[in-house]
């Protein structure tokens, strides 16, 4: 028996029929990948919450399979900034790249600014959309690197000489969630700028249960963040 991920969703074919047009369908494509990001971090705190009961035998199964889920959404991360950056144009291999810190690392010699900003959204009278930059939280791509190296290391079960001494491979469940928890403060609300095309990818998660909303927008005149500009 075979299992498979979930592939981003196609647009329907009454989609299609109503005009879905390539930004709509890029849009859809974001948002597939921010819903999995919101399930994984839901699932994995459910696994943490079963990992730091002390009297649970198979405690530390449930921090591997949180390991994973935090390994899962870093990923997820530079795949979704990477499709935003899809339209701009991708070379063959850095459309193959699965490895977190090196599509980050290609990507920013198209853009230093490609990594996801925490932002708020909000609404005028007039229904339009206002973006700011949180001005109480934001992650560095370096950060997130960090988070990424530590899961891949505490995944594996370690050399012979560990297996030998008797020690139990210990797992840190403060890392865990303090990391989850700076992940979400950077996606709850968030924005990624595609600095070539004026456009900004606007992201809402939503709360539990509820869809992840995403828009684009195109800027009238340089795409910026605070003082600094982004646009030509």
């Amino acid at each position: 028996m075979e299992f498979y991920t979930t592939p981003p969703r196609q647009p329907s074919g009454q989609e299609q029929k109503s005009g879905m047009n390539q930004s709509n369908k890029n849009e859809l494509t974001y948002a597939t990948l921010a819903q999995e990001i919101k399930d994984r971090l839901e699932m994995l705190d459910e696994a943490l919450g079963l990992a730091v009961n002390g009297e649970n035998p198979a405690a530390h199964y449930h921090a591997e399979f949180a390991y994973i889920q935090l390994r899962f959404v870093c990923e997820l991360i530079a795949l979704a900034s990477l499709w935003a950056h899809r339209a701009q144009g991708l070379t063959k291999k850095l459309e193959a790249e699965w490895h977190a810190n090196e599509i980050f690392k290609s990507l920013e010699t198209i853009n230093e600014h490609c990594f996801p900003h925490a932002c708020r959204l909000t609404l005028d009278l007039r229904g339009e959309r206002h973006v700011n930059p949180n001005p109480d939280f934001q992650m560095k791509r370096s950060e997130l690197a960090v988070i990424y190296g530590r899961c891949g290391d505490a995944l594996h079960r370690g050399a012979l000489k560990l297996l030998l001494s008797g020690k139990p491979k210990k797992y840190d469940a403060g890392f865990i969630q303090n990391s989850a928890n700076a992940i979400k403060k950077l996606l709850n609300e968030h924005f990624v700028i595609v600095k070539d095309l004026g456009l900004v990818v606007l992201c809402n998660m939503g709360p539990p249960g509820v869809p992840v909303t995403v828009f684009t927008a195109e800027a009238g005149g340089p795409v910026s963040m605070t003082a600094r500009s982004y646009g030509q």
